[in-house]
């Protein structure tokens, strides 16, 4: 499973590899108890220039974080729009 950057310009692609390549994906889009770390910007795109996200912007492409508490034996699961941009 791979996705590709979010940044403009880039044409890296990403690798799914650890644990998200085992996830199960959720069936409905929105559903899930994980999300990306950085959501998208509130205006629709991203800004022509912003020092948070061209410090963090690799780790963006990378990283998800839960989006609600997950209890204890709950399976972790993630959206099946996990990765659009």
């Amino acid at each position: 499973n791979s996705h590709g950057s979010f940044q403009d310009g880039s044409d890296r692609a990403f690798v799914e590899v650890g644990g998200t390549a085992s996830m199960r994906t959720a069936g409905a889009e929105g559903g899930g108890n994980v999300r990306r770390w950085m959501p998208a910007h509130p205006s629709g795109s991203r800004p022509k220039y912003s020092p948070v996200y061209d410090r963090h912007r690799q780790s963006f492409d990378v990283f998800i974080v839960a989006s609600r508490d997950i209890g204890k034996g709950e399976e972790v699961v993630k959206p099946a729009d996990l990765w659009d941009a």
